[in-house]
């Protein structure tokens, strides 16, 4: 809706001069991506998870705890409590002050 009617009111836009033009253009062109975005976004939410994702998912979840018995972890309850608080290797490293 919002995004309709902002495109709507940006087609109407006279430019004044060659460099109001330009910029028009551009303007014109962000909203085009910004709507394609959207629409992408809207068909992935829309789109279902495959079975193999989900299966590959839960296998994968069940042999992390396991491969870490492999290099004699002591206790392997106390090996499948700590991965989900292992941090994420893409996650942003905080700054030590």
């Amino acid at each position: 809706m919002f995004l309709g009617k902002l495109s709507r009111r940006a087609v109407s836009l006279k430019p004044s001069g060659v460099a109001d033009g330009h910029l028009h253009a551009l303007l014109l062109k962000s909203l085009t991506r910004l709507r394609v975005a959207r629409q992408q976004r809207l068909l992935a939410a829309e789109t279902a998870i495959s079975a193999v994702v989900r299966i590959v998912t839960v296998i994968g979840g069940g042999l992390t705890p396991t491969f870490g018995s492999f290099f004699g972890v002591p206790s392997l309850a106390m090996h499948a409590s700590l991965i989900p608080t292992a941090p994420h290797p893409r996650a942003p490293m905080r700054q030590q002050n």
